[in-house]
């Protein structure tokens, strides 16, 4: 069990909008939160009222140590030593001319471990696109797994990096890749509301009844979240009303 009331003599993330949100959060925590089973859940159903804050703990918690060591949700050292190589966290945080000193060093651009998988799928959930363009040119393999996303699309397509998911279907990234938290590109899509992104996957032919992930499809997901848009475009491409959810 996750002890939540431990958080609170942690640093503060470092955006003032996170700090705000996490000053709020150990102001009005009820005192019933000190202990729960599921830390992940327990934000899920905080992220309307603390949504940037939510985000990150979620994105920590799906790492296993955190899972067992609740107390580092904001320890940002904690956090950098999961990337699994340098080249890995130089993609995650944009930093191209260190990505492209790494490569031309021998740096092996499809190595895998750590939070994010591989570099490719690190560029990605950051919207580095020229990062991303580099890696590719170097061949690296676009339907990789791993990590947390599973695969590089899911984690453009959970971010909203559209110009990135083009840019990987282009390269022939699979649509309906299994895997991730959210189980393929489409459902991640459809959980954030990234209507563009969810329209590109569509018409590439991505499967609109695919199973798996946390939300069991797209649809629970779109619905769960409130994203009449997209509950609508999927109806609309003849989506399954009665299939079942997580």
């Amino acid at each position: 069990m996750a002890s939540i009331r431990k958080l609170s003599a942690q640093p503060a993330p470092s955006a003032s909008a996170s700090r705000n949100e996490y000053a709020e959060w150990i102001a009005t925590s009820d005192p019933g939160d000190c202990l729960v089973d599921d830390p992940i859940q327990y934000w899920l159903l905080r992220r309307r009222q603390y949504p940037r804050l939510s985000r990150m703990a979620i994105d920590l918690f799906s790492i296993p140590a955190m899972s067992s060591e609740p107390e580092r949700i904001f320890s940002l050292t904690g956090q950098m030593s999961d990337y699994g190589n340098a080249l890995q966290a130089a993609s995650c945080g944009g930093h191209g001319r260190i990505a492209q000193m790494l490569l031309e060093r021998g740096a092996d651009a499809n190595a895998q471990g750590g939070y994010l998988g591989n570099a490719l799928q690190a560029a990605s959930c950051g919207g580095h696109g020229h990062i991303a363009q580099m890696l590719l040119e170097r061949g690296v393999d676009v339907n990789a797994q791993g990590g947390k996303y599973g695969n590089s699309l899911q984690a453009a397509s959970f971010e909203g990096h559209g110009h990135i998911a083009k840019m990987l279907l282009a390269r022939g990234a699979n649509v309906n890749a299994q895997g991730g938290y959210y189980g393929n590109a489409l459902q991640a899509a459809s959980f954030e509301g990234h209507g563009h992104i969810a329209k590109m996957l569509l018409a590439r032919g991505a499967d609109v009844n695919a199973q798996g992930g946390y939300y069991g499809n797209a649809l629970e997901a779109a619905f769960l979240e409130g994203h009449g848009h997209i509950v609508q475009m999927l109806l609309e491409r003849g989506v399954d009303v009665n299939q079942g959810c997580f």
